[in-house]
């Protein structure tokens, strides 16, 4: 009944009834609900929810899914800062935020994911620093951060990420109605002989800031 709410809740804060796959809110169990994998158990454990015209904020309350391992909120228009409580979620291994509006710091909290392979946070406006807890992801594969307003140096704790083998963190034009635009973010400092310790990184993309 928990999950069911939640779930319930992520639909009216994100505007769903306006979204593009409304087989959601059904009398269906929510495991057969759009978007959404559970179990054997019946617990969910993915929410996948690309390009589904979502508008809105996430609500803290989405961490009460404590079983969850993926999350999928890529290219919908969900603003406002990523809830704290998204530290709790332990057990995800694969986060995707990218292309929505979310604004604010990066949250330490997200150093707690320590099973997550891939974070895709692009594309928003993010502020701030890359916050130093990011080097407890030990298991992290995949980061790409491109297109925000992060404004500061690669923390030493960065290079703690052993198992890296992309890291996307440049800039990002888009073509408007008044023309080119670009979103960058503002990396200052040095890159440490530490990254030394990344032999797995293929991938390191830092252009445009």
């Amino acid at each position: 009944m928990v999950q069911r709410s939640v779930l319930a809740l992520l639909y009216h804060s994100t505007g769903g009834d306006g979204w593009k796959r409304t087989r959601f809110l059904t009398d269906e169990h929510e495991c057969e609900w759009y978007g959404i994998i559970c179990d054997r158990n019946g617990f969910v454990q993915s929410i996948a929810m690309s390009q589904n015209n979502m508008i809105g904020s996430m609500p803290s309350e989405l961490s009460m899914l404590s079983l969850l391992k993926k999350i999928d909120f890529n290219r919908n228009e969900i603003r406002g800062t990523v809830p704290t409580t998204i530290g709790n979620l332990t057990g995800l291994n694969d986060l995707r935020f990218d292309f929505n509006l979310f604004s604010g710091p990066l949250p330490s909290e997200m150093g707690r994911l320590v099973h997550l392979t891939t974070l895709s946070l692009s594309n928003n406006s993010f502020t701030g620093a890359i916050p130093t807890h990011f080097g407890d992801l030990t298991n992290l594969e995949k980061l790409y951060l491109t297109g925000n307003k992060l404004n500061s140096s690669l923390p030493t704790e960065f290079y703690n990420m052993t198992r890296l083998s992309e890291f996307h963190c440049g800039g990002y034009q888009v073509e408007t109605e008044r023309g080119t635009v670009s979103l960058s973010n503002r990396l200052v400092g040095t890159i440490s002989t530490l990254i030394g310790r990344l032999t797995r990184l293929e991938v390191f993309k830092i252009a445009q800031n």
